[in-house]
């Protein structure tokens, strides 16, 4: 597991302690070291940071680990800082939880792509097995094509998102809503974790850091970046490389398209909008857009989807009404209450979902011989739910209005335990194969070294992190 965060901050001490409790892999820190000028946080190379240091993980690797599952999260901060001006530190510390155990974030992601393979099959036709098309790399999604332009390929080229056409009501993707994107359904990608094979990640990756140098080399000798990217974000480049991969693959579906096909008016997409503007064909819409080369061969195919369900995590920026603390042993109908104009209408049934079930976490988070006791069940503490999909994400991740991911802290099941629970993973003294001691609760630095929960959330953190003192405010 790769972390991108800020080293001895508040918002890597939270991730940290819920992964380590929920019996996530000890994670790598990637450029724990570095500075960035957070100012001008656009230029200060942050964005090339995240991209090279896990780049240069995934080329350590051997071959014999291509196979592996890899999860990378961003516990650094997102560009909401320009669309929310709270301040320079909701840019900086855009914090992401670990809400359900490893366990249940591998089971999903496999459901995932089974499912969306199912549907890619469906969608392409005879190309999907002549061409070997399947999905293995997953990324977070979001509701809005951010940072980049929508005339560029990286937004007019995604697909129409799988989820219900009615999930806001007749607002659906439309301007009506509490923000201007929160009654649209989940459709473009956001970087804030990723998951997948370590050989088709590095692809991913790769990719990024040669855009990024053509970004950059394009800015040298002209002074500007290029009139359709967004060279500062890495978000904007995955989301770049993944419009690049649906525009292809709709040259490919087309491609393999035979006569009767043709006549069954199959030549052609189903028009979709974004943000109001239609989009009649995918490789040349009629609005003003960044044209693309329709290509023979399938170098931008990197085997991308994206998380639309919220099964493994949910981003809080344009959804904060969409989700709500729920326990599932109480009556979902009195949870309900006080629903407001322009919320979705409710899906979520109540039932804690099957695959949950047998699954050891929250129980346990601590040993036998422990002298405390959390509540036990997942049906017993508070969850947070999608009440528009009826999903629990295993990860949450606050990168909305700073203020509420501070009120929602305590809320976490495990937040209330914390101070103990991170002493019962420094009595255990075992890393994630149940024999390394003494490396559990820690992260692995990108000299390979070892660095303990004392040194990576110092006792400055800990008010906040607990807030369990007399004098916490």
């Amino acid at each position: 597991m790769l972390f991108f965060a800020p080293n001895n901050s508040l918002s890597l001490c939270k991730t940290l302690l819920t992964a380590s409790v929920l019996g996530y892999p000890t994670p790598h820190l990637l450029a724990s070291n570095d500075t960035f000028d957070l100012t001008q946080p656009y230029a200060g190379g942050r964005h090339a940071a995240k991209v090279n240091s896990a780049m240069h993980w995934l080329d350590g690797q051997p071959a014999s680990s291509d196979d592996e599952i890899v999860l990378m999260v961003d516990a650094y901060g997102a560009f909401n800082y320009y669309d929310i001006p709270v301040g320079l530190d909701a840019y900086t510390q855009a914090e992401l939880w670990f809400q359900l155990p490893a366990e249940i974030m591998l089971k999903r992601y496999y459901a995932i792509n089974a499912r969306a393979n199912a549907d890619l099959e469906q969608h392409m036709g005879r190309a999907f097995k002549a061409e070997n098309l399947r999905q293995t790399v997953v990324f977070g999604s979001s509701k809005r094509c951010a940072p980049n332009l929508l005339s560029s390929v990286a937004c007019y080229a995604m697909p129409e998102s799988p989820l219900p056409a009615d999930l806001y009501g007749a607002n659906t993707d439309t301007v009506m809503g509490h923000t201007k994107h929160s009654s649209h359904r989940q459709r473009y990608l956001n970087s804030a974790y990723i998951i997948g094979p370590i050989k088709d990640v590095r692809a991913v990756f790769h990719r990024a850091a040669e855009k990024l140098i053509a970004i950059q080399k394009h800015a040298e000798t002209s002074g500007k970046q290029p009139e359709f990217s967004h060279g500062g974000s890495d978000q904007a480049i995955f989301q770049e490389i993944l419009g690049e991969q649906e525009y292809q693959r709709e040259v490919i579906r087309r491609r393999h398209l035979g006569f009767s096909d043709k006549a069954k008016g199959l030549g052609k997409n189903k028009p979709t909008t974004i943000e109001g503007a239609v989009i009649d064909d995918i490789l040349d819409p009629s609005f003003t857009h960044e044209t693309m080369e329709q290509k023979t061969d399938k170098e931008d195919e990197f085997s991308i989807g994206l998380d639309y369900w919220s099964d493994l995590g949910q981003q809080t920026m344009d959804s904060e009404a969409d989700s709500r603390w729920i326990t599932y042993s109480r009556p979902i109908i009195e949870q309900l209450a006080q629903r407001r104009s322009f919320d979705c209408p409710p899906r979520a049934t109540g039932t804690i979902p099957e695959h949950m079930l047998n699954i050891s976490i929250p129980r346990a988070a601590i040993s036998d011989a422990s002298q405390f006791s959390p509540m036990r069940g997942w049906d017993e503490i508070a969850l947070y739910t999608n009440l528009c999909l009826d999903t629990i994400p295993a990860i949450i991740h606050h990168n909305g209005v700073q203020k509420r991911r501070e009120d929602a802290w305590p809320r976490l099941w495990l937040q209330p335990h914390g101070r103990r629970l991170v002493e019962e993973i420094l009595a255990r003294g075992e890393g994630s194969d149940g024999e390394t001691k003494g490396q559990r609760g820690g992260v692995y630095l990108d000299n390979g070294s070892y660095k303990g929960w004392a040194d990576i959330c110092p006792a400055s953190l800990e008010p906040e992190l607990y807030r369990d003192t007399d004098d916490y405010d």
